[in-house]
């Protein structure tokens, strides 16, 4: 079939597993917006509506990737898995850990192969930028690298919560990238989603009891002599996917795997309606400003100030529960300006070459 080129939202993620530094393999995947923005450019509609839907896509695109990030720090299936012997032999204190590059452009896409294998595929500089960011999530220590395009596809809203960490310029090119992250505040989302464990808990025993209270008194007690009664009464009830998942979890014995019930999860406006995306911002706006300003320092070469400000960021971030955490892009930017003496070199534009790929 013919390639066809349309404008889409790339991101690159890699599953590696993490202990002292060392990590085992990874893999990428690709996953494209059902909605081009191609297509919403050429709709007969007016420039505002045409912003808002362009907002929508990539807001969305961003909770998805939060929301994916909090059901694996909460997945009790993963927590498992992190515990099997031989990993920890080879790893010891593995975890699961993901990160994801984020970036939007043109790409070609199409069936790439011959007669003996044929994989869909797409080509572009876009896709090989949004593969970088995501290997760059490790430099930095965070778990979600944004481009400034897509950055600026998000609503003013959202883009409040993004910082700009560095400007670089990636290998094969001479643009100059500006490079952003959303922090997340994973223990602050954690709370929410025990409360939106509870809360199906709730609602899951009430159901139980409408249910048992339709029943006679004689079905009621002939089911008390039945083992697994209630279970195979709700057995013969139409169910989603979604909740067929959260019931084969409470039949594990284990109650409803939180990881599951998030991601069954659907709201109009994550950012304002699901209190877990609502909820994980990092950082407060006293500490984003007093990073802005290191950053513009550091952008203007006044490396010695950008220094003392990033010294300050290092260690002064606290998640919601009054936890020290380390800021990864200060540490990162201090790291960059230690190895010149904390001295920009000549000709310094604010614009560094990521050299790690």
């Amino acid at each position: 079939s013919a390639l066809v080129s349309e404008v889409y939202s790339a991101s690159f993620s890699s599953l590696s597993g993490l202990a002292r530094g060392t990590s085992s393999s990874s893999g990428s995947s690709r996953k494209r917006s059902i909605m081009t923005l191609k297509s919403v450019k050429a709709a007969p509609l007016s420039a505002a509506a045409k912003a808002t839907i362009i907002n929508t896509i990539a807001d969305n695109a961003l909770a998805s990737f939060v929301v994916i990030q909090v059901a694996i720090a909460v997945s009790r299936l993963l927590k498992r898995y992190s515990k099997r012997p031989d990993l920890n032999a080879r790893m010891p204190g593995f975890r699961v850990q993901m990160g994801f590059g984020l970036h939007v452009g043109w790409a070609i896409e199409g069936a790439i192969g011959s007669e003996y294998k044929i994989d869909a595929s797409y080509l572009s500089p876009n896709v090989n930028l949004a593969s970088r960011l995501e290997a760059a999530t490790k430099q930095y220590a965070v778990s979600l690298l944004l481009s400034r395009d897509f950055v600026d596809c998000l609503s003013s809203a959202v883009r409040a919560k993004v910082r700009q960490i560095d400007c670089v310029t990636v290998k094969g090119s001479n643009q100059p990238l500006g490079l952003f992250c959303y922090d997340l505040d994973l223990e602050a989302a954690k709370v929410q989603v025990m409360q939106l464990a509870a809360q199906h808990r709730r609602d899951s025993n009430d159901s139980d009891r409408a249910d048992a209270g339709l029943l006679s008194v004689s079905v009621r007690n002939n089911l008390a002599g039945i083992p697994d009664a209630a279970s195979a009464a709700r057995s013969s009830v139409v169910v989603t996917p979604g909740q067929a998942a959260l019931a084969a979890a409470d039949e594990e014995g284990a109650g409803v795997d939180e990881a599951e019930l998030l991601l069954s999860q659907e709201y109009e406006d994550d950012w304002l309606d699901n209190p877990v995306v609502a909820s994980s911002w990092g950082l407060t706006w006293q500490y984003k400003e007093d990073f802005n300003a290191a950053f513009q320092m550091y952008l203007s070469g006044d490396w010695q100030a950008a220094r003392r400000g990033f010294e300050a960021c290092v260690l002064s971030r606290t998640s919601a529960s009054g936890h020290l955490v380390e800021d990864g892009p200060s540490r990162t930017l201090l790291e960059v300006m230690a190895a010149r003496s904390y001295t920009a070199p000549p000709g310094w534009n604010g614009v560094r070459e990521l050299t790690e790929k």
